[in-house]
């Protein structure tokens, strides 16, 4: 890895990934328990698939997972004002 900004993009992702597998390891008592919990986790979990399938979508081929811009013909210009 080149710099810092691609160094939080993987703390990210295993942030995300301690937050998908702690709740499988650790065996605790729910803090959300019942019927209501269970639809809203639903509804958010929709609406946030929707969302991001929208903004991939948006972005097509210019969805990358670097966070430094792309180098080449294909990169727009970089504005240096305003």
């Amino acid at each position: 890895m080149r710099d810092r900004a691609n160094w939080l993009v993987v703390a990210q992702f295993v942030l995300l990934a301690v937050l998908v597998v702690l709740p499988f390891a650790v065996p605790v008592a729910p803090l959300w328990a019942g019927q209501q919990s269970t639809v809203l986790a639903v509804l958010l979990i929709i609406t946030g698939l929707v969302l991001a399938g929208a903004g991939a979508v948006a972005l097509g081929r210019d969805l990358v997972v670097q966070v430094a811009p792309r180098e080449g013909p294909r990169c727009a210009p970089q504005a240096r004002t305003g």
